[in-house]
C-alpha cells in the first residue's frame, strides 16, 4: 500500500535532486527520478547605489555615473526595475545588470556625457528587485539630488550709443548691456572688468527672467574706459569671452581761447 508523505528539504540549492525508491511485496526496488528543484529561501539584497563623478558647486555636473549592485542567486533582470526622477517625469533605466562575480549582479549608468540621460535635475533614484523564487528584496532610494549641464553660456555686450567720432571717440555718454544665456546662472561665474583709466568702475547687479540675465555699465564721464568679460556657468562649462573693448568718452566742448589781441587795434 502507499501512504503520502510530506518531505521538508531544508536546505538551499539550485540543483536539489528529488527521487523515490518503489519496493515491492516481493522486496524488488526501483528508483524513481522525480525532478530537480531549486531551492530559494533568501530574499535578494541591493548592496548599494554610488554615484562617481566630479561635482562643481555641490550639485552640479557634466557626467555622473550611478553604479548599482545586487546580492542574488537566483537573479531575475524583467523583475528588476530602476528608476530616476528627472524634474517631474519618472524615467525607466532599461540597462541590463550583469554578473561579475559569485552571486553578485551590477549595472551601471551614466547621466550627462554622451548618453541618453542628458542635461535635467536628476533625483531619488529607486531600485527593486524579486529573484526567480519570487523573493523580494527591500526597495532602496537614493536622496541624492543633482544637476547635469553640458550647455556652455553665451555672452554678449551691447551699447545704447554706437555714434562715434574719429574711430573710438564717443561725445555722449554710453551705457554697456551685457546679456548672458544660461539655465544654471549665479552672478559669481560672470567676470566682468570695466575701467576708467585704468581704474575699476563698477556694474550694476544682475537681472533678468528664465534664462536671460542681464547687467549694465554706465560710461558717462570724461575718460578713457575699457571692458571685458568671460562666463561659466554652476557646472564650470566655460562660455564665450568678450575681448578688450576700448573707447574713450569726452563729454566737455572745446573752448576757444583768443590771447594776444589789443584793444583798438
Amino acid at each position: 500500500a502507499w501512504n503520502n508523505k510530506d518531505v521538508v528539504i531544508k536546505d538551499e540549492s539550485n540543483e536539489v535532486v528529488v527521487s523515490v525508491i518503489v519496493t515491492d511485496n516481493a522486496g524488488n526496488e526501483t528508483p524513481e527520478p522525480v525532478g530537480t528543484y531549486a531551492i530559494d529561501k533568501t530574499l535578494p539584497v541591493i548592496d548599494s547605489v554610488k554615484y562617481t563623478g566630479t561635482a562643481y558647486n555641490n550639485k552640479y555636473y557634466q557626467s555622473r555615473t550611478a553604479t548599482i549592485t545586487i546580492d542574488e542567486l537566483n537573479f531575475a533582470q524583467e523583475r528588476t526595475h530602476v528608476t530616476i526622477q528627472k524634474g517631474n517625469e519618472t524615467l525607466e533605466i532599461t540597462k541590463n545588470f550583469r554578473n561579475t562575480q559569485g552571486n553578485k549582479w551590477v549595472m551601471s549608468c551614466e547621466f550627462g556625457g554622451n548618453s541618453e540621460y542628458g542635461d535635467g535635475d536628476y533625483s531619488n533614484l529607486t531600485v527593486t528587485t524579486m529573484d526567480k523564487a519570487g523573493n523580494v528584496a527591500k526597495t532602496v532610494v537614493s536622496n541624492d539630488s543633482f544637476t547635469i549641464d553640458n550647455q556652455k553660456p553665451t555672452m554678449t555686450i551691447t551699447y545704447d550709443n554706437n555714434n562715434a567720432k574719429s574711430g573710438s571717440y564717443y561725445g555722449e555718454a554710453r551705457t554697456a548691456t551685457i546679456t548672458v544665456n544660461e539655465h544654471n546662472f549665479a552672478p559669481e561665474d560672470i567676470t566682468v572688468d570695466a575701467r576708467k583709466d585704468g581704474t575699476p568702475i563698477s556694474i550694476s547687479g544682475w537681472s533678468g527672467s528664465g534664462d536671460t540675465h542681464v547687467a549694465t555699465v554706465s560710461f558717462n564721464a570724461d575718460g578713457n574706459y575699457t571692458i571685458s568679460a568671460s562666463c561659466k556657468d554652476r557646472a564650470n562649462n566655460q562660455g564665450n569671452s568678450i575681448e578688450t573693448q576700448a573707447f574713450t568718452v569726452d563729454l566737455t566742448k572745446p573752448e576757444v581761447v583768443i590771447e594776444g589781441v589789443t584793444n583798438g587795434t
